[in-house]
């Protein structure tokens, strides 16, 4: 090759290439602008949400012309990048592979409720066609510049990328990498979310989908405990806490100071609890949408008897601080009724260490304390490795050891030592909630999973056994009537994170009830929200084997 063609190479290379990029960023103006006006969730994108559709614009560049099939694909990607965008508008999160199971189910409510949201589709919608037709300009202009492989090599390339979701949909053994979450396009929500229906609910579970269907759930209004004043509700969700290293239960080192020195002097009343699933991307969205059943598809989608939800009809003020990433979470949690949702990604920047940048934000938190307010804290401490997220001033039982020489010695000392530290946290927030209101509280402290210390069958969480999922239940009551106090002490025990969230729910007003509801049967789910990790059957008597009913 000559020099000049060399050169003439080079030249149509990159201006294929920034053609590429030009059209990456038309496809995404819709979602830029939305976030600048603060319409959708804060961008941060991954490299390989922009890589998909970036690779999508450099294979049509090597076919001779735009052919008809790589335009139909544009235009169904930016009516599922629309569809997408208009659903936040209206929910406030991304649908995902349950929304299009629950869909399926009640496709007549959807078509009748069209008219209602498709006001929200009205700028998303001219945004979309603007970058589209700019896009087709852009591809006429710029046709000299393609590489002409030919169209049989470019649709080859495209049967390719549009393989891609599908085979990953197949393959990946967790349904939770495509539940919708905030920090992804809302392009790549909607291509996870219909591969994964199209895959798992249309093709491999067709014959058996009704297997995975249950009633739906009854929501009830009821009388609250009478109270004199607004009721505050505030949830502490631990990381990986058993209340089998807890002194407060009669563990043999003091692990919670603070939690042991209110026993005798407030209303503290604590149980073992079990939680949901041994996972935390399927025990917190368990939690809060108050489910039964271990791999119930649709329950979570539609949102029902979220407790946000019930928390927001009651006119409450609602917040969710996390000092970790909570991804798809916040979508399954949130269902648009949190008005201030703070993860690691939003405080990382505070000057504060650990925890303590959870506390730093909730006492920064913008809502009017004199009112009522539904409110969850998700500490980071008591995740492993545990000494890397406790504060160095604080290591006592792990101090001098290592896990070179005692593993074990090592695994419990320093799970205790970040026990003792959040222990400490959960002193921090009590503090500060006496100090901004003098309204009656209720303090919920549990954890999304418990957490297996070598005592039995190995360390950590994630398998289906108790030691996975047990975790505390401690109810504090601050400056709460009695009537609030007695209804705790109807909580039978083991206090299961389905009946938590049903106290909770009680305490806002409403009953809630599965019709698939066995007298004393419940399930501690797998790592996955669909059931298929799968999941324990358990009774209270199994339950509770070699473990004390704490009150």
């Amino acid at each position: 090759m000559s020099l000049s063609g060399f050169f003439k190479t080079l030249a149509r290379f990159s201006g294929n290439i920034g053609v590429v990029l030009l059209l990456t960023g038309l496809f995404l103006i819709a979602e830029l602008y939305l976030h600048w006006i603060g319409r959708i969730d804060g961008i941060l994108w991954r490299k390989d949400d922009i890589g998909y559709i970036f690779a999508f614009f450099l294979f049509m560049r090597l076919v001779a012309v735009p052919g008809s099939g790589y335009l139909t694909v544009l235009i169904l990607m930016q009516l599922l990048q629309l569809s997408e965008i208009g659903y936040f508008l209206f929910s406030g999160s991304y649908f995902g592979p349950a929304d299009l199971a629950l869909l399926s189910r009640q496709y007549k409510d959807f078509w009748g409720s069209l008219s209602e949201v498709a006001i929200l589709f009205l700028v998303p919608t001219l945004l979309v066609l603007i970058s589209a037709g700019i896009s087709l300009l852009v591809l006429q202009r710029s046709a000299g510049l393609s590489s002409r492989l030919g169209p049989r090599t470019g649709y080859a390339l495209l049967v390719f990328w549009l393989a891609v979701p599908f085979v990953h949909a197949y393959t990946e053994d967790n349904s939770m990498r495509f539940d919708p979450d905030p920090g992804k396009t809302a392009f790549r929500n909607g291509i996870n979310a219909l591969s994964y229906h199209l895959v798992w609910d249309r093709l491999i579970n067709a014959g058996s989908e009704e297997g995975m269907l249950y009633p739906d759930y009854s929501l009830r209004r009821i009388a609250a405990p009478s109270l004199p004043t607004p009721l505050n509700l505030v949830v502490i969700m631990g990381e990986s806490i058993t209340y089998t290293h807890m002194g407060l239960y009669g563990y043999g080192r003091d692990t919670t100071p603070f939690l042991s020195g209110l026993e005798a002097k407030e209303r503290l009343i604590f149980r073992p609890g079990i939680s949901s699933a041994v996972s935390t991307h399927v025990s917190i969205p368990m939690f809060f949408n108050i489910q039964y059943e271990p791999d119930n598809r649709t329950h979570i989608a539609s949102g029902k008897t979220n407790l946000y939800r019930l928390a927001k009809s009651q006119g409450y003020q609602t917040a969710f601080i996390s000092s970790q990433e909570m991804y798809a979470i916040a979508s399954q949690v949130s269902k648009g009724s949190v008005d201030t949702w703070r993860e690691m990604k939003h405080i990382e920047q505070r000057p504060e260490t650990f925890d303590g940048k959870l506390i730093a934000e909730l006492k920064s938190l913008p809502i009017d304390w004199n009112r009522p307010f539904f409110l969850t804290l998700n500490p980071r401490a008591g995740h492993i490795p545990y000494a890397k997220y406790t504060p160095a001033e604080l290591v006592h039982f792990g101090k001098g050891l290592s896990k070179t020489d005692d593993y074990h010695r090592y695994m419990q000392g320093t799970y205790d030592d970040a026990m003792r530290y959040f222990d400490q946290v959960v002193g921090e927030i009590v503090v500060n909630l006496r100090q901004q209101t003098s309204n009656p509280t209720v303090v919920v402290i549990t954890s999304d999973h418990g957490q297996r210390l070598g005592e039995a069958s190995g360390y950590g969480h994630n398998t289906l056994e108790f030691g996975s999922a047990r975790v505390p239940f401690i109810y504090l009551g601050l400056n709460t009537p009695p009537a609030v106090d007695a209804a705790v002490r109807e909580l039978e025990c083991p206090v299961t994170h389905f009946e938590a969230g049903r106290f909770i729910a009680r305490l806002l007003g409403y009953q809630v009830h599965s019709p698939s509801e066995v007298a004393d049967v419940f399930f501690i789910n797998g790592v996955d929200l669909t059931g298929r990790g799968g999941s324990l059957r358990y009774t209270r008597a199994e339950a509770l084997q070699g473990q004390k009913c704490s009150r």
